[in-house]
């Protein structure tokens, strides 16, 4: 009795109060990528992914933000590296489903934290859009080389709020954009054009309103049987739990309904989460991540929060 009561006060569990709070404390997230062989066909029938595959880890925190390219028959991965819990986000790539072969995409804005590169084809062309909320715009940028290592500025297509998260596609011969605002998760906002560098207008129900799993985008808008698909994060358990394909019903100019059909939740031993998925060629990637321990992770997350609250003093 009396060690149970060491562990109680009245009512209260000590160890129910203070787990969350050292989970907090000495705990981060490691995101790593994982990858099926699997048709987009056979995903959506089985609502599930077949014979999950992993890459051995990286060095850094963060390999989040999975866009995968096939391009002459080579796999290129796409993907938000972040070094440390108080560094930055920066866009690298890698071939060979392997990380040894990781370099830094060039020719980006430099604007702090990047992340999300969702990667677009136009003809032979290829495009990414990284997320770069900070400079309050999204960016079209094209590949220049055949590694896909270095790119240039085409055009802002929006611009004005902090945007995130933001997915690109073509469908019924216009271009279309869904993305959402920095601090506004329960709205979606989306432009349309009749050309990849617009203008772009807004959509008539701009914006859009969204719960915890239908609002920021979660990898690669698809097509499948003819239907069009979208992935959007789902963050009622917490930031990056899971993803949900949701079904794009209808999406003209003055009409935009989904209806969400499964959900993507995270397995061992990435059981902490999954907030991005992408396709090409019978192959999809998507990022997952576990729980690593440190002794110094609290004075990291107070440098991490330093550095936020110094860069928002400075901007304003």
């Amino acid at each position: 009795m009396a060690a149970k009561a060491g562990r109680t006060i009245g009512s209260i569990n000590l160890k129910n109060m203070f787990t969350p709070i050292l989970s907090r404390l000495f705990f981060a997230d490691k995101w790593n990528i994982g990858y099926v062989f699997q048709s987009t066909e056979d995903f959506i029938s089985l609502e599930a992914l077949q014979n999950i595959n992993w890459l051995k880890e990286d060095t850094s925190l963060y390999a989040a933000d999975p866009f995968v390219l096939v391009k002459n028959a080579k796999i290129y991965i796409f993907y938000e590296d972040l070094r440390k819990t108080f560094s930055n986000g920066k866009i690298n790539v890698i071939q060979d489903l392997s990380f040894t072969t990781k370099k830094n995409v060039s020719g980006l804005s430099t604007c702090g934290h990047m992340s999300y590169p969702y990667i677009f084809q136009e003809g032979n062309d290829v495009y990414c859009i990284p997320e770069t909320s900070s400079l309050k715009e999204v960016r079209l940028y094209k590949f220049t080389n055949d590694h896909f290592t270095e790119v240039s500025p085409c055009a802002v297509l929006i611009e004005g709020q902090e945007f995130i998260d933001t997915s690109i596609f073509k469908y019924q011969d216009r271009y279309w954009l869904v993305t959402s605002v920095k601090g506004q998760p329960q709205n979606n906002y989306i432009y349309y054009s009749s050309k990849l560098a617009g203008p772009y207008k807004a959509h008539k129900l701009n914006p859009l309103p969204a719960d915890e799993t239908g609002g920021r985008g979660a990898g690669s808008v698809f097509m499948s049987n003819g239907k069009l698909y979208r992935p959007t994060q789902n963050t009622k358990v917490r930031y990056g739990y899971s993803v949900i394909i949701n079904r794009i019903d209808s999406l003209t100019t003055k009409s935009y309904s989904t209806k969400p059909i499964f959900e993507i939740r995270p397995k061992k031993p990435y059981n902490r989460g999954v907030h991005n998925i992408s396709f090409a060629d019978n192959l999809i990637v998507f990022d997952g991540k576990r729980a690593i321990f440190s002794p110094f992770m609290p004075l990291a997350k107070l440098l991490k929060r330093c550095r936020y609250y110094s860069n928002r003093l400075f901007k304003n």
